[in-house]
């Protein structure tokens, strides 16, 4: 893969666009007033702070688990199997509440500039169905992982990358059948025939 990448990164460089596009020189000022971008550069600017924080709570989050979760695995007498099993769950769920100060500051942030609407008990159950499913899935590459590192231990990649491509593959290919289960047809007529012509 890296000697493809290899190859491919002087040919993608050399490309070049098109001559006759001829792209207008857009200026936001032309289309909103000072306002509106002023409003819109205070919305961004703070979603951008909250983002970092998140990562910084998130990596403080790791560096802790990665001084205690020694401990913990050893602790938990399931073997390394199951404490490794152990071990995934429990930072996933730590890395989620770590996360979870900022996502609730982000969801107030664009209540209060009216891009987000409904009650805050729905946007707060909603998440637990993604965390169960992400919950189940690291568990069953842990699982993997783990069963092929006990039997082979240098080589252990080479058995489970199929498997890893796989489950990938399964993942990109049913999820858009688990949203679809979220999304309502539309009502206008107009509109349906547009998808419809789409």
């Amino acid at each position: 893969m890296a000697l493809a990448w290899l190859v491919a990164a002087p040919l993608l460089w050399r490309s070049r666009v098109p001559g006759d596009l001829n792209l207008p020189n857009l200026d936001p000022s032309d289309y909103f007033n000072a306002a509106e971008l002023t409003r819109a550069e205070h919305y961004e600017r703070f979603l951008r702070i909250d983002t970092v924080l998140s990562l910084v709570a998130t990596v403080i989050a790791l560096l802790v688990l990665v001084r205690r979760a020694p401990r913990l695995a050893r602790n938990t007498g399931l073997g390394p199997i199951g404490a490794g099993m152990i071990v995934g769950m429990i930072t996933l769920v730590v890395v989620w509440a770590a996360n979870l100060p900022f996502a609730v500051a982000a969801r107030w942030w664009d209540q209060r500039y009216g891009l987000a609407n409904g009650p805050w008990i729905d946007w707060f159950l909603e998440p637990w169905a993604q965390l169960g499913g992400e919950v189940v899935f690291v568990m069953l590459q842990i699982a993997i992982v783990m069963l092929f590192a006990r039997r082979y231990p240098r080589h252990w990649w080479l058995p489970a990358t199929p498997i890893f491509l796989g489950l990938a593959t399964l993942a990109l290919f049913v999820s858009p059948y688990l949203l679809a289960f979220g999304v309502h047809p539309p009502k206008s007529p107009a509109l349906r025939q547009d998808v419809q012509t789409l």
